[in-house]
């Protein structure tokens, strides 16, 4: 189904919770009975002139008052702002009465979803993904208890990360023959870039500090300070023919690294094996790189592993 819900400028709570947490979320209270059945839908979200600039999915929770129950939003995501009469415009008429406030019927929410693909074709993913149902069927008896055990206490980690439950809902499946939980978390294609972004965002052991090159990282602590610098599509990568350099200042040390992302395929024995297929590009990069160690490798010392820098 599908609900339509006043939050007003949620701009700057959304931004303070995006620093914590991946998947922002927004609560408010509404006077609807028909939230007492916990299923999830697809919200379209108003600020304070009465514009749709979010998408969400609400859930009802427990209620606060006689007349009033708790309905959590998350995954809200920023879209391009309509009004709802853009959306009343393109129901039919015996339709466009019922779009109000709180949740709409099956039938004018089953129309209302046929605008919005209609009027938003390059949202039709977003909206699909957050029309997904509740949860999972789990088997019965003992394996069942299990399974729900598992997805009970991986979810517990995923919020203690501040990453929150949704990919639980979002990328899980259960199967008769599932050895276990995770098993059935689905894979996903994550870019090189993606990769790159998250790794240099991270250096474990050592906190980030205020870096005045805009390109740089800062990292350290009172005995150590590395930097690092995300050099992906930069002129830099066209002349080191690497991604991402570190700097490490206390030893002042260098290392060099390029990255590949590796896909799983199936190999000759039938099993799924992870494989890198060289591009166009690997020769020229492998070769800007051996250079770089002809002329400043070799520098051996008890902090290294390996005396080059690539």
């Amino acid at each position: 189904m599908v609900a339509v819900i006043e939050v007003g400028d949620i701009t700057r709570h959304l931004d303070r919770r995006s620093i914590l947490r991946n998947e922002t979320s927004y609560s408010v209270a509404e006077r609807q009975t028909n939230w007492h059945d916990g299923k999830p839908h697809l919200a379209l979200l108003l600020d304070e002139n009465n514009t749709v600039r979010w998408l969400g999915r609400a859930q009802g929770r427990k209620r606060v008052s006689d007349r009033e129950r708790r309905v959590d939003i998350t995954e809200i995501k920023e879209v391009p702002s309509f009004s709802l009469e853009a959306i009343r415009g393109q129901l039919p008429k015996k339709f466009q009465a019922s779009l109000e406030f709180g949740l709409l019927s099956d039938a004018a929410s089953r129309e209302a979803l046929k605008a919005l693909n209609s009027m938003f074709p390059e949202l039709s993913d977003l909206i699909r993904q957050l029309s997904r149902p509740r949860s999972l069927t789990l088997p019965r008896g003992n394996r069942g208890l299990a399974l729900n055990e598992q997805r009970d206490g991986t979810g517990l980690v995923l919020e203690m990360a501040g990453i929150g439950r949704e990919p639980l809902e979002s990328g899980a499946s259960i199967s008769d023959d599932q050895p276990s939980f995770l098993a059935g978390i689905e894979g996903r294609h994550v870019s090189e870039e993606s990769l790159i972004d998250y790794d240099v965002a991270r250096l474990p052991g050592l906190v980030e500090s205020f870096s005045y090159h805009v390109d740089w990282r800062v990292f350290g602590n009172k005995q150590r300070k590395v930097l690092i610098l995300n050099a992906n599509m930069e002129p830099l990568e066209n002349t080191l023919g690497v991604d991402v350099l570190y700097y490490n200042q206390t030893f002042k040390s260098f290392v060099l690294v390029q990255y590949k992302r590796m896909t799983r395929e199936d190999s000759p024995d039938g099993e799924k094996k992870l494989w890198y297929r060289p591009d166009k590009h690997l020769a020229g990069e492998l070769d800007r790189m051996q250079k770089v160690d002809e002329l400043y490798g070799n520098h051996p010392g008890n902090f290294r592993l390996f005396s080059q820098a690539c």
